[in-house]
């Protein structure tokens, strides 16, 4: 999205309030582009622009995909780790036991597996 800031002289003093205000702007500013893949299913790409206002000038398509390794940047990065889902645990449910194979105890019982 593309948005103009225009900061005044006498504003400067709370620079973060006008970052704020700025960043708030930004997110319903208009759409600067929208970067595809060649390959990306025509209905989506006319649902983008239709619902979205986004001109058939605007998009640009690329044979692969876009800027994968910057990626793993913010993944990797430390300071959102607030962020991150808890570590899953698996449970061995009481139908299975460790010591039983899973073929064994549906023979012995009807379970539903999903």
């Amino acid at each position: 999205r593309n948005a103009d800031m225009v900061i005044e002289e006498e504003e400067a003093d709370d620079f973060m309030m006008i970052l704020e205000q700025g960043l708030k702007l930004r997110r319903k500013g208009a759409f600067v582009r929208l970067q595809i893949q060649k390959d990306a299913d025509e209905q989506i790409v006319e649902f983008l622009n239709t619902h979205m206002k986004i001109f058939h000038k605007d998009v640009y398509e690329y044979s692969i995909l876009l800027n994968l390794p910057s990626l793993w940047q913010i993944a990797g990065n430390k300071t959102f780790t607030h962020l991150l889902s808890p570590l899953y645990t698996p449970k061995t449910l009481p139908p299975f036991d460790e010591n039983l194979s899973i073929f064994d105890a549906v023979e012995k019982e009807d379970i539903l597996i999903i």
